[in-house]
């Protein structure tokens, strides 16, 4: 499921999907211009919040992925949303 934010003239400003498998929805990243703010993406989340629930109500629960976007972290804990663990990045030589 993807959720567009659009700017008055239609352009995307930011854009969210969520992959969703058995009772859980996962968004890997929130694609965001850097003009857009915490409330925007407020916005946008508590409206894939909503179309979870109406389309997919088996779902329970949903985790997203935060690459130390300030704006993004801001918006998750005022949805309520907290920290459950930081991911690992891994690295090899070519």
């Amino acid at each position: 499921m993807t959720l567009d934010l659009l700017t008055p003239d239609g352009t995307v400003s930011a854009q969210v999907t969520a992959m969703i498998g058995g009772e859980e929805a996962t968004v890997d990243i929130v694609f965001h211009r850097r003009d857009v703010g915490a409330a925007r993406l407020t916005a946008l989340l508590a409206a894939l919040v909503e179309r979870l629930r109406h389309d997919h109500p088996g779902v329970s629960s949903l985790t997203v992925q935060e690459y130390g976007g300030d704006a993004v972290a801001e918006a998750l804990t005022v949805m309520g949303a907290h920290v459950t663990t930081r991911w690992h990045r891994y690295r090899m030589p070519l």
